[in-house]
């Protein structure tokens, strides 16, 4: 079977996500890994949040992208009931028709159903000699 090619990744600390304009608690989602060149078939991925969900782009337009969680979950363990609520925000968040407007300062911020998530540039790891 053929492998699908490689994509790269932008990794972005999540800074805030609000509702309406109010203030939504994010837990333990403290990153998403977003690809570089956002094309269909590109898989958008929250971390450190429960069962590991995912969605992929549907299509792109400028920077609107059509998206829908592809319903794969991991069997991981989740710490209790809110850890498995913020697995279903950041479905919420990430599904459907999305704006993702990258800033000048190298922020973004991503905009669906009333939520707007911002983000910013995660700082490279840096190795230990």
């Amino acid at each position: 079977m053929k492998e699908p090619p490689a994509v790269d990744l932008i990794d972005y600390d999540v800074i805030s996500l609000t509702s309406d304009g109010e203030t939504v608690p994010t837990r333990r989602w403290k990153q998403l890994h977003v690809p570089a060149s956002p094309a269909a078939g590109s898989l958008v991925v929250p971390s450190s949040v429960c069962n590991n969900p995912r969605v992929v782009i549907l299509s792109v337009d400028g920077d609107v992208w059509e998206t829908e969680d592809n319903g794969i979950r991991t069997m991981e363990f989740c710490v209790d009931e809110a850890d498995r609520n913020v697995t279903d925000l950041a479905m919420n968040v990430l599904a459907g028709r999305v704006h993702f407007d990258r800033q000048e300062d190298d922020e973004a911020i991503l905009r669906n159903r009333g939520y707007e998530l911002r983000l910013r540039p995660s700082a490279p790891a840096t190795e230990e000699l």
